[in-house]
């Protein structure tokens, strides 16, 4: 293979990101079952954008978890602020394991 080819090939299939993806573990129990559910939320994918009327940018989770145990739901709310730092957070029908 020549060097400009494999200079091409390495460009397009080389792995792209060499770093780990930002974001944190969601670790939280069923409030019926017991299940545990550890979930990874990517900061720049799983997290929604809301925009208030001043035109400030802050960040939201809302996420709905069902195990395979039961079929009681667990909702998961998390307010950041512009720069993804958590600011609060709140669980209905389960708890947070990381405290």
């Amino acid at each position: 293979m020549s060097v400009l080819l494999k200079k091409i090939f390495d460009f397009f299939f080389s792995e792209i990101q060499t770093s780990p993806r930002p974001g944190f573990f969601l670790k939280v129990r069923c409030g019926k079952c017991d299940e545990e559910f550890n979930l990874f939320i990517d900061e720049h994918t799983g997290l929604a954008q809301d925009f208030n009327p001043a035109g400030k940018i802050s960040y939201f989770l809302n996420k709905e978890i069902i195990g395979s145990r039961c079929p009681n739901r667990i909702l998961v709310r998390m307010d950041f602020n512009n720069k993804r730092k958590l600011l609060s957070r709140s669980i209905e029908g389960g708890e947070f394991l990381d405290g």
